[in-house]
């Protein structure tokens, strides 16, 4: 148990009768019947109090006593505990500076027809303890800014059934706050093991060059923008949407090359019907293409076997097994120098699109293997940095070949 400040020690003494269960990320407590279930709600990175987030909520007298279900249960303003005890009143807390401040306890308390209730409140002592244990840098002084969400089901189940279901309710309660506009919040994560990343190399004997020439701004700032993504997977997104802005310039240098290679082919008649068949098939199998071909086709255009080499080598060597058979990124494909396996250009191109697949699409339309579509909280994200460092370099070379001279020779 973590430290606990001084007004919420009579509370938490009060809470053992409670006998609550933990998790094993201590973001989550529950009662062994399954009834009762408290999730840690995200503090972020900002600093504001989540309570105040619900400062233009309506607060009556007595939140509790306003949910229906208090009619039948006399109890039932007591349902939830704080830190601050049962009482769902506001409370008066000394800040940082000596000032006595009245904060909420209660920001919201809502209940279906079962008699089901869930409640966004300052954490019991229990679950603010518990929360203590695992969150670095959470002082106690800051508890009064916290919140959790605690729900009470009338049907009893295991602990680890009742936390799936209220993962799952509160997940749907942010999702409609987000779309009303009212609030963003989200279930605190549990600290992850992540890999430690190997810094990128500088060469420092590069030095910037007044641009000789002019390159498409808006490929320029999805790339830019990379740097500043928020997750691994926006910052993957957005190098590959650097890429991607270019499928329409590349699909239309295909189809031209392609027709003119019909239209100077010995042989070939303007005035013939199978020449001009065979020129109308030419056009309609580039007009067909899937994503995915125009993708490679524009791989191709990007670059060389030689620039594709040279790319990849710059990353594999920093992380051998990444891109073979033992890596840990599922349903994307492999990637190999030496062997009898696809042109190199051709399987980086499988591999970026296999990836954007994986966090885009859903399962059917997935990645080469239809695997499960990656999500934010997927430690394989934790994985991704060699990939990001790949499309950020097939990047660069896609925006390259796309840029114009700005002077004349």
């Amino acid at each position: 148990m973590g430290i606990l400040p001084t007004y919420a020690i009579s509370s938490f003494l009060d809470e053992l009768d409670a006998s609550y269960i933990r998790s094993e990320s201590g973001l989550s407590i529950a009662s062994s019947d399954g009834k009762y279930v408290e999730l840690m709600i995200s503090p972020g990175g900002s600093g504001v109090s989540l309570m105040s987030l619900f400062r233009g909520d309506d607060v009556h007298d007595s939140i509790r006593l306003s949910c229906p279900q208090a009619g039948s249960d006399p109890e039932h303003q007591f349902a939830f505990r704080t830190a601050f005890g049962r009482s769902d009143r506001p409370v008066s807390v000394s800040d940082l500076w000596g000032s006595d401040r009245y904060r909420k306890t209660v920001a919201m308390h809502l209940s279906n027809m079962h008699g089901d209730c869930l409640e966004i409140s300052i954490p019991s002592a229990t679950m603010a303890g518990a929360f203590y244990q695992v969150a670095n840098g959470f002082h106690p002084v800051n508890l009064p800014k916290a919140a959790s969400i605690k729900f009470r089901f009338t049907a009893a189940s295991s602990v680890e059934l009742a936390i799936k279901k209220a993962e799952k309710i509160a997940a749907s309660l942010f999702f409609e706050l987000a779309a009303l506009g009212r609030h963003t919040l989200r279930l605190h994560e549990p600290p992850k093991g992540r890999r430690r990343r190997l810094p990128k190399p500088q060469d420092y004997n590069k030095v910037p060059r007044y641009p000789p020439q002019y390159v498409d701004p808006r490929a320029s700032s999805f790339f830019v923008g990379a740097a500043d993504a928020p997750t691994p997977l926006s910052a993957y997104l957005s190098y590959y949407q650097s890429i991607e802005y270019f499928l329409p310039y590349s699909d239309e240098r295909t189809t031209i090359d392609r027709l003119r290679r019909e239209i100077f082919s010995p042989g070939f008649d303007l005035a013939d019907n199978k020449s001009l068949l065979q020129l109308a098939r030419a056009a309609g199998r580039q007009a067909g293409k899937s994503e995915r071909e125009s993708f490679q086709n524009l791989l191709n255009f990007a670059l060389s076997s030689d620039k594709a080499e040279a790319v990849f080598s710059s990353v594999q060597d920093r992380f051998k097994d990444h891109f073979g058979r033992r890596g840990p990124i599922s349903g994307v494909g492999e990637i190999h120098i030496q062997g009898k396996q696809a042109p190199l250009v051709s399987q980086i191109a499988a591999r970026i699109y296999d990836l954007r697949c994986r966090i885009v699409h859903s399962k059917v339309d997935g990645g080469s293997t239809g695997t499960d579509p990656l999500f934010p909280t997927d430690p394989q994200v934790d994985q991704l940095q060699p990939d990001i460092e790949l499309v950020q370099l097939v990047a660069t070379e896609v925006i390259t070949a796309f840029a114009t001279p700005s002077f004349q020779a």
